[in-house]
């Protein structure tokens, strides 16, 4: 029974350790923002802005969404397919479209995809493992997360330089991590037994620290703010002023991903 129990934990482990590789893949497109611009020279720059920040911004409701849904009728494993579902489709659907609202309207929709697998994925992660295993499990999902951004990074600047179309056919690499949810997640994920029999232990009374709270929202407001502002001008400044292509973009902005595997 314990080798049971060992080897689904070791599935799961691997299953979001590779859904994780999505967690970060609204910056596919990055590299590609100045050719994409060029392409609908009549639309404003912050418009041109907002197709690496509207996933972001459309995650939210959903992340609240599937939170709740998650606690009640939907399964985990449903959950993270319906989820990567709406990024494979709203991703490379990119490649179809022929104005500006329309590429805003997929990256919502892609947005919703990543609230839902990336609010599924941390509760799969806390839900299975617990201690000091949720911990280097996170970790491990932040790693992942990291190299996946340098990946779609790289690979969407440099199928831009067939012609910007190309660039959303970055997203037709979360039909790797699809198909290995559906295939090796078991459908009792989030209900497997826990990897030790020692209680976690209970620490505060209860109630959330205000203070402590803003302070931390803030920080991360302040880096949030500064991050896009980064990585929304670096494929202009690359670009735009002759230092290189858009794969020369992905390989800049990639540094950044670099940090992020230390880092986890």
């Amino acid at each position: 029974m314990k080798v049971k129990q060992k080897t689904d934990l070791n599935i799961i482990a691997f299953v979001l350790a590779t859904v994780a590789l999505l967690q970060q893949s609204q910056s596919g497109i990055t590299p590609a923002l100045a050719e994409i611009g060029k392409a609908f020279p009549n639309s404003p720059g912050s418009y041109l802005a907002m197709l690496n920040t509207l996933p972001v911004l459309a995650s939210i409701p959903a992340t609240f969404l599937a939170g709740r849904v998650a606690a009640k009728k939907i399964s985990h494993k449903t959950l993270l397919i319906v989820g990567m579902c709406f990024m494979l489709i709203a991703g490379a659907g990119g490649t179809a479209c022929n104005k500006m609202y329309q590429l805003a309207v997929m990256r919502i929709l892609f947005g919703l995809g990543l609230g839902v697998m990336a609010t599924t994925l941390t509760d799969l992660t806390l839900g299975v493992f617990k201690n000091e295993q949720a911990k280097k499990q996170l970790a491990l999902n932040a790693i992942c997360a990291s190299l996946g951004s340098i990946a779609l990074q790289f690979l969407g600047g440099y199928l831009c330089l067939i012609g910007w179309r190309y660039t959303f056919l970055c997203y037709l690499l979360v039909a790797a991590p699809l198909l290995i949810a559906v295939l090796y997640l078991p459908a009792h994920a989030g209900a497997v037994p826990q990897s030790t029999d020692i209680p976690a232990k209970k620490s505060g009374n209860g109630h959330i620290n205000v203070k402590q709270t803003v302070k931390w929202c803030s920080v991360f407001a302040l880096f949030f703010i500064a991050f896009y502002v980064y990585v929304n001008n670096m494929s202009s400044i690359v670009v735009d002023s002759g230092y290189g292509t858009t794969g020369d973009a992905a390989l800049v902005l990639s540094v950044f991903g670099l940090g992020g595997v230390l880092g986890g």
